[in-house]
């Protein structure tokens, strides 16, 4: 434990010199770890593309009651409210040509109530969006939601999810086709 001897004012002077070059440190240590290589911010993009997808992971608690196949990746929403098990690793923007589809099924945290699933995304740069993809919530065990969403261009797409009064924000990476 540090002991203090105060003689007049250097003491507080030091101690002001000390918390200033302190907080500089962590104000220069905050904004280095939020900006990119290239000088955009971590605002640009919630979660990187290249770590969105967790292999070799653990299925949230919450989501094991739609017992969701073990073994395959999955996206996690930035609130926590719903993941995207992955049943193609990796997903294929435009048209694949190995005859498999972009199937991702949506376990969402939050009670569907019979209400939709509603789907828009935009890539991360903003070059291309889809629109309004509507899955029915009919199918079970648990809340899901099975789908194939299929992209028109390679990237990092955010997607926006919306159910009853419920919404959630995944970030998705998708392959150019060889």
């Amino acid at each position: 434990m540090a002991t203090w001897t105060v003689v007049g004012n250097r003491q507080s002077s030091r101690f002001a010199q000390t918390v200033a070059a302190s907080a500089t440190v962590v104000a220069l240590s905050l904004t280095w770890a939020c900006t990119g290589t290239d000088g955009s911010s971590s605002a640009d993009s919630e979660l990187p593309c290249e770590t969105a997808v967790h292999r070799d992971a653990e299925f949230p608690e919450w989501s094991r009651d739609a017992n969701p196949p073990p073994g395959l990746a999955f996206v996690e929403s930035t609130n926590g409210a719903a993941i995207g098990v992955l049943f193609v690793d990796p997903l294929i923007a435009g048209q694949r040509d190995d005859g498999r589809a972009n199937k991702i099924l949506w376990i969402v945290r939050e009670p569907r109530n019979g209400s939709d699933l509603v789907i828009e995304g935009t890539t991360v740069e903003g070059n291309a969006t889809i629109g309004d993809v509507r899955l029915a919530a009919d199918s079970s065990p648990g809340e899901i939601y099975p789908s194939s969403i299929d992209v028109p261009e390679a990237g990092c797409w955010t997607l926006d999810l919306r159910w009853d009064s419920n919404s959630a924000t995944v970030v998705v990476p998708y392959a150019a086709a060889d």
